[in-house]
């Protein structure tokens, strides 16, 4: 389930790219989530309700200037790693039994 951000990794993100909390806006379709490094003054459940949707576009400035890159990523809940290891299993024994 999509928590918002992983504290660790941004850690480590900040310090590979040199840019500071301070300096950090997020914004989940346009709506604040995070402003100066600090949390927004946006309600919680307006940003709840927009990663709860199946897509939605996050803004991350980071104050290093203007760049633009788009990321996609997709579900990796233990529901979907189950149901794609299942299928895996599966496919495999298939190939093994000779039936594909």
């Amino acid at each position: 389930r999509w928590s918002g951000y992983n504290i660790e990794l941004m850690d480590e993100l900040a310090s590979i790219l040199g840019f500071t909390w301070e300096l950090i806006d997020i914004a989940y379709d346009s709506k604040k989530a995070c402003s100066g490094g600090l949390q927004s003054k946006t309600n919680p459940e307006v940003l709840r309700n927009i990663v709860a949707k199946p897509e939605f576009k996050i803004t991350i400035d980071l104050g290093l200037g203007e760049s633009e890159h788009h990321i996609y990523a997709s579900d990796l809940s233990p529901e979907y790693v189950d149901f794609n290891r299942s299928e895996y299993a599966y496919w495999t024994q298939a190939k093994k039994d000779g039936l594909v």
